[in-house]
């Protein structure tokens, strides 16, 4: 028995507007999970406690890697600055 292939972006049982939904409440709207199970079930969402929690915190690889990114670029940033004030301090000082 042959099944067709899922949408792209669906993982499990719910897609990506579900888990974008999720993910908005529980941290823009701070939104404990009990209480989004309990939302999601009275909008007729057939969902528990631990798929909940699964949504919250399966593939945060996109969300690591952009966190590094910034992380990178600000620390790049920082020492450019840094290197900057430097040699305006030693231009002052008539070093320069």
């Amino acid at each position: 028995m042959r099944f067709p292939r899922l949408p792209a972006g669906i993982a499990g049982h719910f897609g990506p507007q579900l888990r974008r939904f999720v993910l908005a409440q529980y941290h823009q709207g701070q939104m404990t999970v009990p209480r989004l199970v309990t939302l999601l079930r009275s909008l007729g969402i057939c969902i528990s406690k631990r798929q909940v929690v699964r949504l919250l915190i399966a593939g945060q690889d996109g969300f690591l890697a952009e966190a590094r990114d910034v992380l990178r670029w600000e620390i790049y940033r920082a020492r450019r600055a840094n290197a900057v004030e430097q040699k305006q301090a030693q231009c002052e000082n008539k070093r320069c």
